[in-house]
């Protein structure tokens, strides 16, 4: 039994433990709509994106770039209608299912998971909440 003076407590990063790869690129071809606007979006990208990879650019500074590009213009509820689509239709087939089932051990433990990424929140916090993590730290804009 656990004592009321210890409790466990769980962080588990996004990318690379509860994915098997990063959700950017997908969560950007959400927003883009079509194939072809995604790789145009990502044509117009690629002078960050050919710097991140050559290492003169951070991984922060690429990602503000690209993210700023496929969010430009867009409103609130256009964005949260892309996000809901984006959790419940694109960001299941990238989940690591050992990692799935790690956090609902914890949960059905009655420890506290905690959601750590550098990530944006936007969709982070609602694919957490869908799998109730109540504390996620990510990226905000």
């Amino acid at each position: 039994m656990q004592s009321s003076l210890h409790k466990v407590v769980a962080v588990f990063d996004f990318h690379g433990t509860i994915t098997c790869v990063d959700s950017l690129l997908p969560f950007c071809r959400q927003l883009a709509g079509s194939l072809p606007v995604f790789l145009g979006g990502l044509l117009v990208c690629s002078p960050i994106l050919f710097l991140f990879a050559l290492g003169a650019v951070s991984n922060h500074r690429a990602k503000e770039v690209v993210l700023r590009h496929f969010l430009r213009g867009r409103t609130t509820s256009d964005l949260e209608r892309t996000v809901a689509e984006f959790v419940s239709k694109r960001l299941g087939v990238l989940l690591n299912g050992p990692a799935l089932e790690r956090i609902a051990w914890h949960q059905a433990n009655v420890h506290q998971v905690i959601l750590l990424s550098a990530s944006p929140e936007l969709y982070l916090v609602p694919w957490a909440r869908q799998h109730g993590i109540s504390t996620v730290l990510g990226t905000q804009f």
